[in-house]
This record gives C-alpha cells, sequence and structure tokens, in this order.
C-alpha cells in the first residue's frame, strides 16, 4: 500500500489520507473510497463541464443545420418532380392532361418558391 500512496497525486493524497481516518474497515458509515470524501475534487472537472457546454452547444447547431439541409433537399426533389411533370405532359394526347400536369407543376414551383425565400441563404 505504501508504493501506491507514494505515487498519489497530492489531491488525491488528502483525499485518501481523510478517508484512512473514517476507519472504513471497521466503519459501514465510511465513505465507499477516497474519491467520495468531500477534500477530494476532480482536477480537471471545470475544463470538462465548460467543454461539454461547447460541445452542446456545437451539437444543437449541427441539429439546426442538418435540418436546414433537410429542407433544401426536399426542396430540390419537388423542383424535380415539377421539371418531371412537365416535362411527361407533352407525351399526352389530350389537352386537358398536359394542362392539368402543367398546373399541377406550376402549383408546385409557386410553393417551392415561398419555402425557398423563408429559408436561410447557404454559407459562400
Amino acid at each position: 500500500m505504501r508504493l501506491a500512496e507514494h505515487r498519489f497525486r497530492t489531491v488525491f493524497a488528502v483525499a485518501f489520507d481523510a478517508w484512512r481516518a473514517t476507519k472504513p474497515e471497521s466503519n459501514p458509515n465510511a465513505p465507499k473510497g477516497p474519491t467520495y470524501m468531500p477534500q477530494y475534487k476532480e482536477p480537471g472537472l471545470a475544463q470538462a463541464r465548460a467543454l461539454d457546454r461547447k460541445a452542446d452547444e456545437a451539437f444543437a447547431e449541427g441539429e439546426h443545420s442538418g435540418a436546414t439541409a433537410d429542407k433544401y433537399i426536399r426542396l430540390t426533389v419537388v423542383l424535380a418532380t415539377i421539371l418531371f411533370l412537365v416535362g411527361i405532359s407533352t407525351h399526352f394526347p389530350l389537352r386537358g392532361v398536359r394542362y392539368g400536369l402543367i398546373g399541377v407543376g406550376a402549383a408546385l414551383l409557386v410553393l417551392s418558391v415561398a419555402q425557398l425565400t423563408t429559408l436561410p441563404i447557404p454559407p459562400r
């Protein structure tokens, strides 16, 4: 045990000595170990918490960016659908079907442009 105690960091040695003073071998109310003692201060805990907050902020920003990217992809699919509808409209012999497909395409185009104006501008 002396060999291990010699290698303890100063912060841990203080907590270890306080823990040993509680007589953990015979005292059932003693803390589980030195790290449960109030004298033990985890090194780097403040830095870890700050980095944790920073990581949470970056994660939230990434989630928002991912949602925006999904909206752009969805809009691209709708615009491709418009091109498809207008393209196949020329293959129908009935004029009403042609106008119907072009009308659906025009309505989708208006909705797409309206949605496009609400999306943020991509970074350069």
